[in-house]
This record gives C-alpha cells, structure tokens and sequence, in this order.
C-alpha cells in the first residue's frame, strides 16, 4: 500500500483500520495513525489499485474506526481515541472522501469498535443504531457485561455475539435478550480479538500477545434436556421439544401463564371485569341499604349514627369506584399492540413490524 511510504516526523504512516469496498475490491478506505504520538490519527484515504487519492479527510480528531455502509459512496468512522467519542458520516467521490456529518450522543468509550450490518451500526458497547434515516437512531442496547473487544451479527442462527473476556456472550438480533455464553480457554494472552464464524457453530479467534490462532467448537446448553439449545429454547428451563407456541409470543405454551394472548390483554380484561363485577353488586347492595334507611327515619339516634356511616361507605365505594374507572380507562389508553411506544388509540397503524421506528402517528 503506498500510504506506507507517507512519513510523519514521528515514524511512517500505518493502518489502524481498513474498510473495503462492498463492490469493488480493488478500493479500500484506511484509517491512517502514526505511532508514538498523540492523538495518533492521520485522516482516512481512499486507495485505488494501491494509488491513493488525493483528498482525505483531516487528522487529529477523526475517524479511527471505520465501516462501508451498504453504499460505495459512504463510509461511517467513529473516533475511539479522544472524549469528543464523534460517530462521522464520510462520502466517497473519485477525489477521495470527505467527512460531512458527525454526531456525538450515541456511542462512546476509548478503544470502541463498530461493525455495520445492513444498515445497522453495533458497537463494542453493545448500542445498535438505525443508520437509514436523516440522522441515526437508537434501536437498543445489548446487555453485554462489559466492553467486547469484538462483535459479529449471525444472520443464519439471527444471533449477535460479543467477544467479552474470556466468552462469547449471545443475544437475540432483534429482542436483545440474552442467549447465554460460550466459555473460553484460559490463555496467557491478556487480548482476543478478530473473532469469526467459520462453519456452523465453529469459532476462530485470535490470541493477540500470542500470534496465535484459537478454534472454539462451540456446543451451548440444553439445561431442560429437550434437544432443543437454551439460546433457541422458548421454555428453556422446561422440557417442550415441540416449542408449540400458540400465541407466537416466543414463550412456549407450557411456560406461558396465558398461552393464547400474545399481550396478556383479554386475561387482564377478564380480571378488570370480575372489578367491575364487585363495584356493582356493592353499589347495589348500598343502594338497598340507603333505602331501607330512608323508610326507617323515625329510628334512634344509633339508627342514625348508622346512616351517617353508610353514607360515609357510599362516599368511599363511590370514590373507589371512581378511582377503578380511571385505571380501567388508563388500561386501555397504554395497550400497544405492537409494541411501537404508541398507544392503540393513538396509532393509526397498529400492526406495524416490531423494532420498526415510527412517527407520532405509530406508522
């Protein structure tokens, strides 16, 4: 590559990531850095057949690490080695590359890594970010137990794994839930990282301090002994190897209280009018009382000390009542049913897909 003939006073140029081009492997992006200086970055380059082109983008504060989006012409960096933690948006012209956008809120943390996958960023923190819109969103957090030295999205078991420690954590791509760990050998290394998948449930890691390369064949558990791996399971503490899953909740139906509501809502309906049930047969039965009382007005002062106590409870179960309409009311007012942050009575697009960002209308 000729960007290692570039001298800085401090040493030649290097690369501190390389990004190639989705469509044409002869174009790779470089995150150039020289060592033994601070802050160490040099600009990102373009290189054509080896030739560079001639504009780059500034050093100092830039794009340490850097992805292709699923465009030619756009690359995403994010600066790992300075607090200003910037995600940048990069386009590509036959000039070279130019930075036209950075944003600040959504990642940070010295030595991160990002790996875009389709036109999602995950970072080594755990964050997806939605990249399709005008600006990025955040779809969620991965509850990795620390910083991963690397990343890989699994299209094929719809699998996100983090090279944490010493294990690969598991979560579900779209849910974010836990899948369990894959345990690691001890090594003398203090560093793994380049972690790829390469076969089926076969892992190939490197062993950084070392030169060495680690196979993992990777095998998770069955902790209900139904055949079926914990990562996959829908009852994966209860033996279900049929996974019937009436509602598609991803709750089997052996391990789901309410197997035939996705939601809960019916079941809750049902609870709401057994509620109701009650207020009405208390405020009948108080209404038969305060009639028993108005045909008794020639009673004792005690009779009367009774009213003016049942008048009391009628106030209270009045209140109550009151009080149970609102909740009900509220109920209703927060189902969403498809888990969009809009409410139903809100949404004018109550089936939208899940995870799918919204406007204020859920569509």
């Amino acid at each position: 590559m000729a960007f290692v003939e570039r001298l800085h006073y401090y040493g030649p140029f290097t690369a501190e990531d390389i990004a190639v081009d989705p469509f044409n492997t002869d174009i790779v992006a470089v995150s150039l850095k020289v060592d033994r200086f601070s802050p160490r970055h040099r600009g990102v380059a373009i290189f054509d057949k080896g030739i560079q082109r001639e504009e780059t983008t500034a050093d100092h504060t830039g794009s340490n690490r850097i992805e292709y989006s699923t465009s030619s012409q756009r690359l995403y960096g994010y600066n790992n080695e300075t607090t200003e933690y910037g995600l940048r948006e990069l386009i590509v012209d036959p000039m070279g590359v130019n930075e036209v956008s950075v944003w600040k809120q959504y990642i940070s943390g010295f030595g991160v890594d990002i790996h875009i996958h389709g036109n999602v960023i995950y970072s080594t923190t755990g964050v997806a970010i939605d990249m399709n819109g005008s600006s990025p969103t955040t779809l969620g957090r991965y509850p990795i137990s620390g910083t991963a030295s690397e990343l890989l999205i699994d299209d094929f078991e719809h699998l996100a794994y983090f090279l944490v420690g010493n294990k690969i954590e598991l979560f579900d791509l779209d849910t974010y839930v836990s899948r369990g760990s894959i345990p690691l050998p001890t090594v003398s290394s203090d560093k793994t990282d380049d972690l790829v998948i390469y076969q089926h449930k076969k892992f190939a890691l490197r062993v950084a301090n070392g030169n060495q390369i680690m196979f993992i064949d990777a095998v998770p558990g069955d902790q209900d002994g139904d055949g079926i791996e914990d990562y996959m399971d829908n009852c994966p503490e209860t033996a279900n190897p049929d996974q019937l899953d009436t509602d598609q909740d991803s709750l089997g139906d052996i391990c789901d209280v309410y197997p035939n509501d996705a939601d809960n809502y019916a079941a809750c309906l049902v609870e709401t009018q057994v509620q109701h049930e009650i207020i009405d047969n208390l405020n009948a039965a108080n209404h038969q009382l305060q009639s028993d009382l108005d045909s008794c007005q020639g009673q004792t002062q005690n009779l009367n000390a009774t009213i003016s106590q049942l008048h009391s409870a009628n106030t209270q179960l009045l209140s109550e009542n009151h009080q149970l309409e609102e909740a009900l009311t509220a109920l209703k007012n927060s189902i969403d049913s498809d888990a969009d942050g809009v409410p139903d009575y809100l949404d004018l697009c109550p089936n939208s897909r899940k995870n799918k960002p919204v406007d204020a209308n859920g569509c």
